[in-house]
């Protein structure tokens, strides 16, 4: 596994869930900021781990999958939001 790719790809994941517009929509979502953080944390241990040679593919299967699991909950978080947002799209100005 390249982790130099993986971190690049969760380094980008982290930096738009830090956008300004985005922590805007789920500032609010307090499991959302939780998973952020987690998030974030389990990225650093990746980071620190890197170098060390002793780093088992084990240990770094269980931060992926907690990982994806943090992904997928923020997902639904952002998805529920949108959802709430779609009654937008019929309304229309009167004539």
């Amino acid at each position: 596994m390249d982790i130099d790719e993986l971190l690049k790809q969760l380094r980008a994941i982290s930096d738009t869930l830090k956008m300004p517009s985005f922590q805007n929509q789920t500032s609010l979502n307090k499991d959302f900021r939780d998973n952020f953080v987690k998030f974030e944390k389990l990225v650093e241990e990746i980071e620190l781990q890197q170098g060390n040679l002793s780093f088992e593919e084990d240990s770094l299967k269980l931060i992926l999958s907690e990982i994806l699991l943090l992904i997928d909950n923020m997902s639904k978080t952002t998805d529920t939001n949108l959802k709430k947002l779609l009654f937008l799209e019929n309304i229309r100005p009167l004539s």
